[in-house]
């Protein structure tokens, strides 16, 4: 089988526990028979040394710019997968594409693959480590924006289309179908799309130290302390034997990995203390990388310090990143690796600790009692019970027994793990997959977790454009022009002269003439009468709204009817757009709509430019544009027909052309009119789904970014802070800058001074 497995981090190159993993599957893949192949990132090193580290396997990079994208940033990652792999998959098909399933860099490629049938003939899967959404949850991060709103509907729908979830441990999938953002998103145990496969442990080991081998390095963009994302630690040196210092363990406890809440070092500190008194020689050696997760997102490492009484401060120390040579050494010495943490999948600090015949406490939550069996190659305690950790802390430091524990530990590893063993039970539930993907009986699933039969093509339905103008001439002609270029014609075009005073505009449309077009005259009404002046006069099965100032690229209706043929329950079927000034071959942002997340939907419109191919139908039903909405009338729309349970689905590709105008309704539209008409929006649809708090969160997440903003425009010369949470607000000050709306922000700066 061919196999491509993506990910952004990749051992020795950028190693957390991913990446180990990572390299793990590649390599046991590959010692199998299979034709491995891996996307990722140009990280450090990478195109010097991959050879060498990486034999065997086919690297292929993913490129590093691309088109800004509003309204949410995470989303260029998961696109530029998608186009990389559509080219791979061009050259050579792959039998199955692998994702790891934070950041949900499958998004794209699963749009595709339901729409346009890309990747048709591929198993698409998801290895749950510990997506963003899981993590924020467990790091009791409770604020939230709009980027965090698209991760978590970004990673629901990956789990709620992925033709496979592989999963380390049962514990994951348990906790992930318990969280409510992912309702019904990730099946049971019981599933055929789930298989829990523990991770191949040893198939990469030989990995000399090199680029990135410090723990908890936070370098990397995926594992900014915006999110607390990452797993915790590098793979450390080679742990093929359990050999250890031939002196006697010292009275240490160690712990190593990212110091965020997760983690549950305060047990582990509060726990250390209750053993002080009644072991004079004891210390705590906490060693990892500091991050922003302690109650208010400050230094966990300083919160923690506080935990410590003044007399034993000095009994507990703290270390920085440490190269992996150090970690390992640590490890043989300590005579307890406490993993304390709330919640852990399937750690890897627990798997190389054990492998290196370490005597590993750890907590009864999460994978870790899938790894450890109590009393016989490890100890476990109650998570979060400070006395209880105590109390395994006193025995695994005075039981005679400890010493057989450190000794089942590495078999128990080499058993659990067999990297060879692992890999071949993959590549079985991948076959299990495809051959569900080739059954007539195989269903479609969209992101919001709704499974629908696909059924034969219909037969060829009626398309019908609608394109209202209004002192629009000079623009209407390569908007009609690219309709007229469509590869599948639409059945009629319908131009409504929304009362039209400019003289050119209204020679211009005199002059149209097409058997397949209909002009309609009215006096001026605004943007939503006349578009429901259109639908009323169509006679087409879909209507497609074009405004007369943009395009459509020459494969839209094929494209968008080829989805509606493999799902007839879609009422709404859209696509990217990219918006130019000069040239719609050179864009400068790109409008990339998530889809129908209704928390989202009341802050942003994540569904869809105005520009779609929609049931007339279910236009009707709806009463079509509500003609208060002078603007954001599409917006309002699409709340209207989500509500009525119409279907979405956006085809991941820049089928859509809008063109940038200074002088537009909406860029020239006063600010307390969009308020006033936002209001409205918001209120109209207050009846749609979703947790009322996590909508205000997001909405105080997006002011506070904007207010950073506008202390930018005002003052550009000022020294920008340190960026723990600030990229996404420079990324977002590009587009404005790129928008022309800087001078727009400094106006009302000014005003409001």
């Amino acid at each position: 089988m061919r196999i491509c497995l993506t990910s952004s981090e990749v051992a020795p190159f950028h190693g957390w526990g991913v990446g180990t993993c990572t390299t793990n599957y590649l390599f046991a893949l590959r010692d199998i028979g299979h034709e491995v192949h891996l996307l990722t990132d140009d990280l450090p090193g990478l195109r010097a040394q991959h050879e060498s580290a990486l034999p065997g396997i086919s690297v292929h990079l993913l490129p590093s710019e691309g088109l800004p994208h509003v309204p949410c940033i995470h989303t260029r990652r998961p696109l530029a997968i998608y186009q990389r792999l559509k080219t791979l998959h061009a050259i050579h098909p792959f039998g199955a594409l692998l994702f790891n399933d934070f950041y949900a860099d499958a998004f794209h490629v699963l749009q595709a693959r339901q729409t346009l049938g890309v990747f048709d003939a591929a198993c698409v899967g998801v290895i749950l480590h510990s997506p963003i959404t899981l993590l924020r949850r467990v790091n009791r991060q409770t604020e939230c924006d709009l980027e965090v709103g698209a991760i978590t509907h970004m990673e629901r729908a990956c789990f709620a289309q992925a033709d496979l979830l592989v999963a380390p441990s049962c514990a994951i999938v348990r906790e992930l179908s318990a969280i409510p953002e992912l309702q019904g998103s990730v099946p049971g145990l019981d599933s055929p799309r789930v298989t829990v496969i523990p991770y191949p442990f040893g198939a990469g080991l030989g990995l000399s130290g090199r680029a990135g081998s410090e723990l908890g390095t936070s370098a990397h963009r995926a594992h900014s302390p915006e999110f607390a994302s990452g797993p915790t630690h590098r793979v450390s040196e080679s742990l093929v034997t359990p050999a250890r210092s031939a002196q006697s363990p010292k009275p240490e406890i160690l712990f190593f990995g990212r110091l965020e809440r997760r983690k549950g070092v305060e047990t582990l500190i509060d726990a250390a203390q209750l053993l002080f008194a009644t072991h004079p020689g004891l210390t705590l050696r906490v060693v990892g990388v500091n991050t922003d997760t302690a109650p208010g997102r400050r230094s966990m490492r300083a919160w923690l310090s506080k935990r410590i009484t003044p007399a034993h401060r000095d009994r507990v120390s703290f270390e920085e990143n440490q190269p992996r040579e150090r970690i390992a050494a640590l490890v043989r010495g300590a005579a307890v690796v406490c993993i304390p943490s709330f919640w852990e999948n399937y750690p890897n600090a627990c798997l190389e600790a054990m492998s290196m015949g370490a005597l590993v406490v750890g907590s009864d939550f999460g994978g870790m009692p899938e790894i450890i069996t109590d009393g016989v190659d490890g100890l476990l305690f109650r998570a979060g019970d400070s006395a209880d950790l105590a109390r395994v802390l006193q025995r695994a430091l005075t039981d005679p027994g400890a010493g057989s524990m450190r000794g089942a530990a590495p078999g128990a590893i080499a058993r659990l793990c067999d990297p060879r063993a692992r890999a071949r039970e993959l590549v079985v539930a991948l076959e299990a997959a495809l051959a569900s993907l080739a059954s007539p009986t195989h269903r479609v699933t969209q992101s919001d977790g709704l499974a629908v039969s696909v059924s034969p093509a219909s037969p060829d339905p009626r398309v019908t454009v609608i394109v209202p103008c209004y002192n629009l001439g000079h623009t209407l002609p390569d908007t009609l022009s690219s309709i007229w270029s469509q590869t599948r014609a639409p059945d009629e075009v319908i131009v409504i002269d929304d009362g039209s005073t400019d003289p050119a505009t209204r020679g211009m449309i005199d002059q149209l003439a097409h058997d397949k077009l209909t002009v309609i005259r009215q006096h001026n009404q605004g943007l939503p009468r006349a578009r429901n002046a259109g639908i009323a006069a169509a006679t087409g099965d879909w209507i497609i709204p074009l405004d007369a100032d943009d395009m459509l690229t020459p494969t839209f209706i094929e494209s968008a009817l080829q989805a509606a043929a493999r799902d007839p329950g879609l009422g709404v079927i859209t696509s990217h757009m990219a918006c130019f000034r000069d040239s719609p071959q050179q864009p400068d942002v790109a409008y990339v709509p998530l889809g129908p997340d209704p928390e989202i939907l009341r802050i942003v419109n994540c569904v869809s430019s105005a520009t779609a191919m929609v049931k007339r139908a279910d236009l009707l039903a709806a009463g079509g544009y509500d003609p208060e909405m002078v603007a954001y009338e599409d917006w309002d729309l699409w709340c209207t027909l989500l509500s009525r349970g119409v279907r979405f689905a956006i085809l991941p590709e820049a089928m859509i052309l809008n063109r940038i105008r200074p002088d537009s309704m909406l860029r020239s539209m006063p600010l307390l009119e969009q308020q006033n008409l936002r209001a409205r929006l918001i209120q109209k649809h207050s009846g749609l789904p979703g947790d009322p708090t996590r909508i205000l969160r997001m909405m105080l997440g997006e002011s506070c970014h904007f207010q950073r903003l506008w202390g930018e425009a005002s003052a550009p010369e000022q020294p920008q802070p340190s960026p723990l949470r600030h990229q996404l607000a420079d990324s977002a000050a590009q587009w404005l800058r790129a928008m022309g709306l800087t001078g727009v922000i400094k106006a009302l700066i000014h005003r409001a001074t």
